[in-house]
């Protein structure tokens, strides 16, 4: 039970690897991919160690595009290997639209994907994870599925009850840099501690 630093950039005018290279003084890379275009256009995700997360935030300060946040780490892979069918269906807030994690907003994105959304998703899931910016407030999250077009991906991805939080964007990874995880079980949806992110560490129902 624990969490990464997850650092992610929105858009698609840098180069991946000048993105890394920015981030590589602040701690070990765990894994990292280019976000590729599936109708939100482009970007980059690099998860480092936890303790990446202050020097992380200070190397990034000032740019608008980028987010420093906590995901859970049991979903992150050290895969050095080319994807071809895994998607990520992401919402990741500025720090300054978080919602604080006892938000009816979160509880309802939580439930509903519980109820809805993993079933409806089957096999196709891999694994998810709320995002955080501090001890106490939710950035939005990712969802991680495996399709085998960008239309069967964004067809999943229409009903991710995490866009009530914020705008959703939707990419493919260019490396495989997630793991298959068990869905959470429900319908308990409370956290061990408020550092870490749902459904890292989570009451089985």
């Amino acid at each position: 039970m624990g969490w990464l630093t997850l650092v992610l950039t929105t858009t698609d005018d840098r180069k991946h690897e000048d993105f890394r290279e920015q981030l590589r003084g602040a701690g070990r890379i765990v894994a990292d991919s280019e976000l590729l275009d599936a109708g939100a256009g482009g970007g980059s995700l690099l998860a480092l160690e936890r303790e990446a997360w202050k020097e992380a935030r200070r190397l990034v300060a000032g740019q608008p595009e980028v987010r420093v946040l906590r995901v859970w780490d049991e979903i992150v892979g050290d895969y050095d290997a080319e994807s071809n069918d895994q998607y990520v269906s992401l919402v990741a807030n500025p720090d300054d639209a978080a919602i604080d994690f006892d938000d009816p907003t979160v509880a309802g994105a939580e439930r509903a994907t519980l109820a809805a959304f993993l079933p409806q998703m089957g096999q196709s899931f891999i694994a998810m994870s709320t995002l955080m910016n501090d001890w106490f407030h939710c950035s939005g999250a990712i969802t991680v599925l495996k399709a085998a077009s960008q239309a069967e991906a964004a067809s999943l991805a229409a009903s991710d009850p995490w866009r009530a939080l914020g705008p959703h964007r939707l990419y493919r990874t260019r490396r495989a840099a997630f793991r298959r995880v068990q869905p959470p079980p429900g319908p308990n949806t409370q956290r061990y501690g408020a550092a870490n992110p749902w459904p890292g560490g989570s009451f089985a129902g």
